[in-house]
């Protein structure tokens, strides 16, 4: 039992690295875009890079903590995938369908509460 425990939480460390690299790709490209529409003279949203890439971090901080700590892990790539859509919009579907999978496999992988070992 506790090897397919280990499987899940290490899925969860790989997915959501994962996405969190494809929302730092997006975050970027984002950002570059943007920038080269402004310096050419086209008014476009605002858009906060900073807290896009801070967001992104976050996400890699859960799923780093994910194999050792589900519930931490997986609140933080939830929270990371919710906050990249009011950051950058509906593009954010792509890191979050990662985040979120991630933050799925790190919570059902969590350690059962004392009261169920029995």
């Amino acid at each position: 039992m506790e090897v397919f425990r280990a499987l899940g939480r290490f899925g969860a460390l790989l997915v959501g690295g994962l996405g969190a690299l494809v929302a730092m790709i997006i975050d970027f490209a984002w950002g570059a875009t943007n920038a080269a529409l402004n310096i050419s003279g086209v008014d476009t949203k605002h858009y906060s890079a900073g807290v896009g890439f801070l967001l992104a971090l976050l996400g890699l901080l859960g799923a780093v903590a994910a194999p050792f700590s589900g519930i931490v892990g997986a609140v933080l790539l939830a929270v990371a995938g919710i906050g990249l859509f009011f950051i950058m919009g509906w593009i954010a579907i792509f890191p979050a369908i990662f985040l979120f999978l991630g933050a799925f496999l790190a919570y059902i992988d969590r350690a059962p509460h004392p009261s169920q070992t029995r």
